[in-house]
């Protein structure tokens, strides 16, 4: 039986085994385990079952004190944290450009408050995505979920055994855990994006080793009889860690079955301390790495985010960087953990200098650093004049009504170019539309019309596209898509810009197919667009993607400054292949309707295979694909001057579909389409 808080080497085993898999996961995203990310679930369930063993061991012998615990839950987890966290603030000053080190700040702040898995869901949306996977301090999300449930569960427990014993305290409990898990499904339909993120969807978890610990004392036999099911619940474990990926539903069904294979791990260690599974858990090495697997989990993250952040993530790279996590996390608690523990401190010191003063310093911090535009002056005096330029250029841009990530077609004012003038067309698309606002702010001045802008950042508007991500449909671009084609339908545009990262159309994580044939659907689907814009009385012009290698331009340009190790390949990168997929597709469409016109803008920006960077020294690009408000002027600018079409002064003027020239991207087009086929 479960009946005293004795040290138990099957335990450190487990965690051990968690932060491996979480460890492993994180230094090769795209490889084995897939799924590594449930390590974080273990360590939920394991959370809520050991600090719930305290609490109901030590209320009804009349020795429990809120200010004990919390000064020993401090002890336990803020030092290791704050030596991370400077260690990986002076980092983030190095390599970190102006805009990203204050939004470092601004997530280390939100660490300290226990709230940075709000702030995640806010600001990364998706766990899995490119944005989250190189913040240094994303991993604190669940750092923040188990400090919610420390200041919010003890008090609810103590007030229950006090007052109406154990056997109610249990009943309470698993209703919540109940309850809590009915909110994680209920969170994944309605936020399916930020519901990794959501205490209110991770609650449950802790809740179920909660219920656990509770449960044990009243009915040890019955618990017990759980041991036999050790060998299925590793094995669920690990088979999960393999077989899950970014695409699983998660939490919600995917998670609960982890919790529970967990909670019958925890079981077998203390009722059937000989099992072989037992014994597996208690190996020394997995107990080393359970012993460190609190400062692991701090290093690991901030040295793998920068990496990548730099570029730097070769595989040799990230096996380098994993042996210095588990040098360092050993370093830590031998040195910082370990004396932290044993450290008689009063509650109220604890409180202070573990708590109220590292956050005070990091709101400081972060005021300032917000305050000095994230302190370019870092970066050297020419990156400082660079920095500021571009910040010029954002804010001459001016466009506080388009900001948003997307709006609703019945009430859009983004406007774009000289808006009390005609509206020359909509502009339709992903985060491709919105960063061309720049491009038709200006093309608009410069020609006397006005466009509108219905971008929607993360959704392609194709008539019949069903996107989904994290294994939930994107029901929030189906809704807007329709309204606007339902618009352009009604006839309320002359002309329709379709932008978008085209080869987004060609990824089973991001568009939901009928079938295996992947190149038929998205066929139908441009063909059932442009039907839809025709049926409209409007013209269709297609702008393809801007030239990308999968480099950061930005991060080139403020790491060497220099245009010629800054160009992209017009043709390279990881790309390539299907982006010539994406032209023999375009070859077709334009094919069957001799009416498409294209805008290709490396027309403007590439020569002999090479595509500008930068410009006048300064970043064309604000990441790898997207255009910088400078970028999209330049490309504008580009454009006028070259009168190339669909963009001539009469082109935009008259509102007409009389028959123009192809443009040499088609013929591009057609010559990826013979070598496609």
């Amino acid at each position: 039986m479960q009946s005293n808080l004795s040290y138990r080497t099957d335990i450190d085993g487990l965690r051990g085994l968690a932060v491996l898999l979480v460890l492993f996961y994180h230094a090769n995203l795209d490889g084995i385990p897939s799924g590594g990310f449930i390590g974080v679930d273990v360590f939920f369930v394991l959370s809520g079952f050991l600090i719930t063993s305290i609490i109901a061991t030590q209320v009804p012998r009349g020795d429990f004190a809120f200010s004990d615990f919390y000064a020993r839950r401090a002890k336990r987890l803020f030092p290791a944290f704050l030596l991370v966290a400077v260690i990986t603030t002076l980092l983030s000053a190095l390599v970190l450009l102006p805009a990203d080190f204050t939004a470092y700040t601004r997530s280390l702040r939100e660490a300290l408050h226990f709230t940075s898995n709000y702030h995640f869901a806010e600001v990364a949306s998706d766990y899995f995505a490119g944005n989250a996977i190189v913040r240094p301090m994303t991993h604190t999300w669940s750092l923040s979920i188990e400090w919610q449930f420390y200041l919010l569960f003890p008090a609810l427990l103590w007030v229950l055994l006090r007052w109406a014993g154990q056997g109610a305290a249990l009943a309470v409990v698993s209703g919540l855990t109940v309850l809590g898990f009915g909110l994680s499904l209920y969170t994944l339909n309605t936020q399916a994006e930020e519901a990794y993120f959501l205490s209110q969807a991770r609650f449950f978890e802790l809740l179920i080793g909660a219920t656990l610990a509770l449960a044990w004392p009243r009915f040890p036999k019955a618990i017990e009889r759980l041991s036999v099911l050790a060998l299925p619940a590793l094995a669920l474990v690990l088979v999960a860690a393999v077989v899950y990926s970014s695409q699983t539903v998660f939490p919600g069904w995917a998670a609960l079955w982890v919790c529970l294979a967990t909670a019958v791990l925890l079981v077998s260690g203390a009722a059937a301390p000989k099992s072989p599974v037992t014994r597996l858990l208690s190996h020394p090495a997995l107990v080393f790495f359970g012993a460190i697997s609190y400062s692991l989990y701090l290093w690991h993250w901030p040295l793998f985010a920068l990496a990548r952040y730099i570029e730097a993530d070769t595989p040799l790279m990230m096996a380098a960087l994993t042996l210095l996590s588990i040098a360092l996390a050993w370093l830590t608690y031998r040195f910082v953990e370990q004396p932290a523990r044993r450290k008689p401190m009063r509650g109220a010191v604890v409180a202070t200098a573990l708590f109220l003063v590292p956050l005070v310093l990091a709101l400081l911090l972060n005021t300032q650093v917000r305050r000095s535009d994230g302190y370019p002056e870092r970066l050297g005096p020419e990156a400082t004049a660079a920095y500021h330029q571009l910040q010029a250029y954002d804010d001459a841009l001016n466009l506080p009504d388009c900001d948003a990530n997307e709006y609703p077609v019945d009430n859009n004012p983004c406007l774009l170019g000289d808006t009390d003038q005609p509206m020359a067309g909509l502009v339709l698309g992903d985060s491709h539309a919105r960063h061309f606002r720049g491009f038709f702010d200006t093309i608009g001045k410069a020609q006397g019309v006005s466009f509108l802008s219905g971008h929607h950042v993360g959704c392609m508007q194709l008539e019949g596209l069903v996107m989904w991500k994290n294994g939930r449909i994107k029901r929030d671009c189906q809704t807007l898509s329709a309204e606007y084609l339902d618009a352009i339908k009604a006839g309320q545009f002359e002309r329709v810009y379709l932008a978008n990262l085209w080869t987004n159309l060609l990824r089973t994580d991001r568009v939901i197919f009928p079938d295996e044939d992947r190149i038929g659907h998205i066929t139908t689907l441009l063909n059932d667009t442009i039907e839809t814009i025709l049926a409209g009385g409007a013209e269709p012009i297609i702008l393809r993607t801007v030239p990308n290698d999968g480099r950061n331009v930005s991060t080139c340009f403020y790491r060497h400054g220099d245009p010629e190790r800054c160009t992209v390949e017009q043709a390279g990168g990881k790309h390539a292949e299907n982006q010539s997929i994406i032209n023999a597709l375009f070859a077709d469409l334009k094919a069957r309707y001799p009416q498409i016109r294209f805008y290709d803008p490396a027309e403007v920006l590439c020569h002999d295979g090479r595509c500008d960077g930068m410009e006048e020294a300064l970043p064309l690009y604000e990441d790898s694909n997207h255009l910088s408000t400078y970028g999209a002027r330049v490309l504008a600018e580009r454009t006028l001057a070259q009168e190339i079409s669909p963009f001539r002064v009469a082109d935009v003027r008259t509102q007409d579909n009389a028959p123009v020239a192809e443009a040499p991207a088609d013929k591009d087009a057609e010559a990826a389409r013979e070598s496609a086929e």
